[in-house]
């Protein structure tokens, strides 16, 4: 990790309160310019600012999301700003919020509906041996996301487990480790094709803890490794 990388980091609430504060300060200045004749090209400096400010607002959400998982990894991530990705080893970490560009990218190159459109989560993905070709992108699978309870059922004793395996893909239920770790926020275990690659993916509900971002990485792991010994 860079210097300046592990700076932001350490100081992703001043990248915030300096983004935000540019957005508020050029948003009134062009709101008093509508009053007032100001040059023309005073209102591309001012458009352009505040396209700035949130950029720097989107840093420090991104880097107050890489300063708790950084205790888990240390100086072995890897640092995608303007995804908000963060990859350790071979696994990949997206966060995927309201104003990562990133995530904006995704909603109009897919052309999502308003109503479809998913909540803040993490998207936490590997490369996978499955032999079948796949078709479908994460973000196909969003609608895991739109559900009301998600998978805090998952872990709950009272459930049957023929119930809870209506989040993960049919095709992935014999591969699964024996003993499942406690996953409250885990949204769903699936498989997708992302760049020219077939994928294996969970999501995480945006309350997460640390220690699930570890169980998550163990079960995708786990997956894995029985999906290659069986091919």
């Amino acid at each position: 990790m860079e210097s300046h990388e592990r700076w932001i980091i350490q100081n992703w609430n001043l990248c915030k309160i300096v983004g935000l504060s540019m957005v508020i300060f050029m948003l009134i200045f062009l709101i008093i310019g509508l009053f007032k004749t100001i040059p023309f090209p005073v209102y591309i400096s001012g458009a352009f600012s505040i396209f700035l400010g949130v950029f720097i607002y989107h840093l420090g959400v991104s880097a107050e999301f890489f300063s708790k998982l950084i205790t888990l990894f240390g100086d072995e991530i890897k640092i995608k700003w303007v995804t908000a990705t963060i990859i350790v080893k071979n696994t990949y970490i997206t966060y995927f919020s309201a104003v990562n560009p990133y995530s904006f990218w995704i909603i109009f190159k897919n052309f999502i509906p308003h109503e479809e459109i998913p909540p803040e989560h993490f998207q936490i993905w590997r490369s996978t041996s499955w032999p079948v070709t796949l078709s479908k992108s994460p973000i196909d699978h969003r609608g895991y996301l739109l559900e009301s309870t998600g998978l805090s059922r998952f872990c709950k004793k009272s459930e049957s487990s023929e119930k809870s395996k209506e989040w993960i893909n049919k095709g992935l239920i014999l591969y699964l480790p024996e003993h499942m770790p406690e996953l409250p926020h885990l949204k769903c275990i699936e498989l997708a094709r992302w760049k020219n690659k077939n994928i294996l993916f969970a999501f995480l509900g945006e309350n997460a803890s640390i220690n699930e971002f570890t169980s998550v990485f163990y079960l995708l792991d786990r997956i894995e490794k029985n999906i290659a010994e069986d091919t």
